[in-house]
């Protein structure tokens, strides 16, 4: 009986540490390219306009679109942003700029002054 149980034990650990993994979950900062400076509602909504290439968010005047914070499940394996679960919102300012507000798939939606 002893060994029945043990054996037993030993199936229901086996089973429940295989089933357990660890995926590492971190957001990633994407920051909006500007294709030839436009800051237009459909550049600014087009996912492959924002990328992991660093540029400077400024707080003080949060005129137009500048850094989204992803969450890694929301990241395709080529980097690209999913857009079955990330859709970019965004406000307009001026005439042709627009920035972003909170939408789906992301966080910390941040502006910084328009050029």
């Amino acid at each position: 009986m002893k060994k029945y149980l043990l054996g037993l034990f030993a199936v229901v650990l086996a089973i429940g540490f295989s089933s357990y993994t660890h995926i590492a979950r971190f957001n990633t900062t994407y920051f909006y390219q500007a294709p030839g400076g436009s800051y237009a509602d459909a550049d600014v909504v087009t996912l492959s306009n924002w990328t992991t290439s660093s540029i400077t968010c400024s707080s003080l005047h949060p005129d137009v679109a500048c850094s989204i914070s992803v969450p890694a499940g929301n990241i395709l394996q080529d980097g690209t942003l999913d857009g079955t679960k990330v859709t970019i919102v965004d406000q307009q300012f001026a005439t042709n700029q627009f920035k972003v507000i909170a939408g789906t798939g992301y966080s910390s939606p941040a502006n910084k002054q328009a050029p």
